[in-house]
């Protein structure tokens, strides 16, 4: 299951982010995997991941962090599958081909 299959993103604290999330994120989510996310408290991913309440966060400079974030999966593998699931909800709610269909035809009528 995706408890078995967690997965890892960092950023460095220089690269925020602000303007995208790692790209790695989308099959991520839509693989329904929880996530540790190695970067900066206030950057989009770590907002993406604590409000989806899809993995742990953990500071891009902090080994000690992502091996207890790591640990803490391992050990308890029905909140990773908790999480997984709320991966795939947020990939779905944010990402799913008719909700990005609609955000478009909405940026387009508006254009017009």
């Amino acid at each position: 299951g995706s408890a078995d299959k967690t997965s890892w993103t960092t950023l460095a604290d220089a690269a925020t982010g602000e303007t995208s999330i790692p790209s790695k994120m989308h099959g991520y989510t839509a693989a329904a995997r929880p996530v540790i996310a190695s970067v900066a408290a206030d950057c989009p991913t770590a907002r993406m991941v604590c409000e989806g309440r899809f993995g742990i966060v953990c500071g891009s400079q902090d080994p000690a962090a992502l091996a207890d974030a790591i640990g803490y999966l391992a050990d308890h593998r029905d909140v990773a599958q908790e999480m997984g699931r709320h991966a795939r909800d947020a990939f779905l709610s944010a990402f799913d081909r008719t909700v990005c269909a609609g955000q478009a035809v909405q940026i387009l009528t508006a254009l017009t």
